[in-house]
């Protein structure tokens, strides 16, 4: 079973602007940095890489999830040095019934989100930085309109990811504590009414163990998607995203997504 987001490749215009945002400002560590690409570790078991593109940046929405009894304190301490983006109403802290989240965006358009859920999902987990992060929680997946069924239907049978508020443009595709967000690139982003156009990023799963590894693997390889295999890490495409798995227990080695 997908336990967690291990990883997330992105495009940037700016290495240095990438730098200022996310380790000066968000305070995320920096795990390596060379010409061209730096990959920042949120968290113990998650990697966040930009490689440097002159190519227009389609941006990614993605969250990460904070401990709601913090929430209030860290969401203060942001809008300090990076303006929240607003709902129609003017507010920039979201209330639903389950938790709290706001919005803001970094120097290339991302659209980043701090969510907190009421829950106790915070239980016996460690936080880390100044956001205390507690992991990697949604990545935005969009996909053409007749693509879209398809992706979620092959999610789930193929991933043995569970569904949860689905609808004709909009649902979340859940494993463990990654929540990707598959939508139809004709529904817009809240709260800014951003398209949701297809980005060009890489993301990596961690996996629960060896034997749901090689269960995947065998299914990649009759419907000939697979791209690459390396012990306990393989590669393939899902609908033009390429995707790494990887099991081992909650922790990534520093080396770049495109090494898996």
């Amino acid at each position: 079973m997908i336990t967690h987001f291990a990883g997330l490749r992105l495009h940037t215009v700016s290495i240095p602007g990438v730098k200022q945002f996310y380790r000066d400002i968000l305070g995320f560590p920096i795990a390596m940095e060379e010409e061209g690409e730096i990959r920042f570790r949120p968290t113990d078991s998650f990697e966040l890489a930009f490689e440097e593109s002159e190519e227009p940046i389609v941006p990614v929405h993605f969250a990460f999830e904070v401990p709601f009894s913090a929430f209030d304190d860290i969401a203060n301490e942001l809008r300090r040095t990076v303006p929240l983006l607003s709902w129609e109403d003017g507010t920039t802290l979201n209330r639903f019934e389950t938790g709290k989240n706001v919005y803001f965006r970094d120097g290339d358009g991302h659209l980043l989100e701090l969510i907190a859920h009421s829950d106790g999902r915070e239980q016996g987990r460690r936080a880390f930085g100044k956001l205390q992060v507690l992991y990697m929680r949604e990545v935005g997946l969009p996909f053409e309109p007749e693509r879209l069924n398809g992706a979620r239907e092959w999610m789930k049978r193929v991933l043995s990811m569970q569904s949860a508020m689905e609808d004709e443009q909009f649902g979340f595709m859940v494993g463990g504590t990654a929540y990707s967000v598959v939508v139809s690139t004709e529904r817009r982003w809240v709260p800014i009414s951003m398209i949701a156009r297809k980005p060009n990023i890489e993301i990596a799963y961690g996996i629960d163990g060896q034997d749901h590894l090689e269960l995947i693997r065998s299914e990649l390889i009759r419907e000939n998607q697979l791209l690459d295999t390396d012990g306990n890490k393989l590669t393939f495409n899902l609908f033009g995203y390429t995707v790494h798995l990887i099991a081992r227990p909650n922790r990534i080695v520093s080396r770049p997504l495109n090494e898996y």
